[in-house]
């Protein structure tokens, strides 16, 4: 799902902007930074809205992320949750993009210092290069304590979560990548590149168009794919050893 995507990429902005992953003690004046990313995701249930706790997010991968936050929020919704499991978050995500919202005003979770909302994401037209294109826009609105977060460090935080959603395959195989991972392209220029690419070009596993197809949508070459080692891919439903 889009909330998925958006907690590797928040969990990653996280990690550089220790600010936000923190949380704030007012009545010791103390402010508290955290060596893990447990992220709340607001909840809408039957009781009202509640906020159950991922622990570890930048340590798991997206499969498994998604098959515990479907899990906990089904457990929320029916009321079958440990009251240590709402505990705990370094930082907040509230997604109202279901109910059809776009940009609004997340409040602050207390003793988190900051929150991110999602919108409804849609297709809306826009300029690349000259040229009114279609693109998919996802509204995100950011809150915070700015006793703790200044403007510039939230500026820069978005900034990073927006550069890794326009980047996904590197949420993918970040975690487990042995050297450093290739530029990343403007999907844009990848397409008029595919039916350039030589077979020889790409590991063997990847000599079929279809998975090319998947990793010039996410913006590599796959000339730069040679030689890195990533493990295993989850692309367009099929595993892939690269």
């Amino acid at each position: 799902t889009v909330t998925v995507v958006v907690l590797k990429a928040v969990a990653a902005a996280l990690k550089r902007h220790p600010r936000l992953n923190c949380t704030y003690d007012a009545a010791a004046g103390e402010i508290i930074y955290k060596d893990y990313v447990h992220l709340g995701v607001a909840t809408d249930t039957p009781r009202g809205l509640i906020v159950p706790v991922l622990r570890d997010v930048d340590k798991k991968p997206a499969p498994q992320l998604a098959e515990e936050m479907n899990d906990l929020i089904a457990r929320v919704r029916g009321g079958k949750f440990d009251l240590g499991e709402l505990r705990g978050a370094t930082f907040s995500l509230t997604n109202i993009g279901p109910i059809g919202g776009e940009f609004f005003t997340p409040m602050v979770n207390h003793p988190e210092v900051a929150i991110l909302g999602l919108g409804r994401a849609k297709l809306q037209p826009a300029v690349r290069d000259g040229q009114i294109v279609p693109r998919m826009i996802l509204p995100l609105s950011i809150s915070y304590d700015h006793r703790i977060v200044d403007g510039a460090d939230g500026a820069r935080f978005m900034t990073d979560v927006v550069q890794a959603l326009e980047n996904p395959l590197r949420l993918i195989a970040m975690p487990r990548a042995k050297k450093a991972l290739p530029r990343f392209l403007d999907v844009d220029d990848t397409s008029a590149m595919l039916d350039q690419a030589r077979p020889d070009e790409a590991p063997a596993a990847l000599r079929d168009r279809a998975l090319l197809e998947v990793l010039y949508g996410c913006g590599l070459r796959v000339s730069e794919l040679c030689g890195l080692d990533v493990g295993d891919l989850e692309l367009g439903g099929r595993t892939v050893r690269v």
